[in-house]
């Protein structure tokens, strides 16, 4: 079952890579001739560096799905920490740029909703289905445990 749920979420990982990072240039590419005004420095440092910082997930994401396929024990770590940033980076950014954001800084014009939805671009269809947190559950379920409660004695021996 093991080699099942890391040939599953390897495949699903590289599959919401792509279309991630599809979904990230049809985006940018339909709402920046329709952006209105001028935003300012700050908030294009904010923009700049919020959609690096989903690229990158996004990017290990795929690099730790085709380590899965290739049956990566390693990997199974590596996508539980990179699921939970995911989520974590989710759970700060919507409360800050949707909700906080348009009540003490209405004229900032990432409240307009053009830059706030084109932050996290890559990682859009991954939350809007849910996935880093199935692929959360699914990591946690196959986690290497240790072999044996005893320290140095095999398995075999005990009895």
């Amino acid at each position: 079952m093991r080699d099942w749920v890391m040939r599953i979420v390897g495949g699903l990982n590289v599959i919401f890579g792509a279309g991630g990072f599809w979904y990230s240039a049809v985006m940018l590419s339909a709402k920046w001739r329709t952006a209105p005004g001028n935003p300012s420095k700050s908030a294009w440092y904010v923009f700049i560096s919020l959609l690096v910082l989903s690229s990158v997930l996004v990017s290990l994401v795929v690099y730790l799905g085709v380590c899965l396929l290739k049956r990566g024990e390693d990997a199974v770590r590596g996508a539980t920490i990179v699921f939970a940033a995911e989520i974590l980076c989710f759970l700060v950014y919507v409360p800050l740029f949707w909700l906080v954001l348009p009540l003490y800084a209405p004229a900032w014009p990432g409240s307009a909703g053009h830059l706030p939805g084109m932050m996290l671009g890559p990682l859009v269809p991954q939350i809007a289905t849910g996935y880093p947190l199935l692929g959360l559950l699914a990591m946690l379920l196959i986690w290497p445990r240790k072999a044996s409660g005893r320290v140095g004695v095999p398995p075999h021996s005990v009895g």
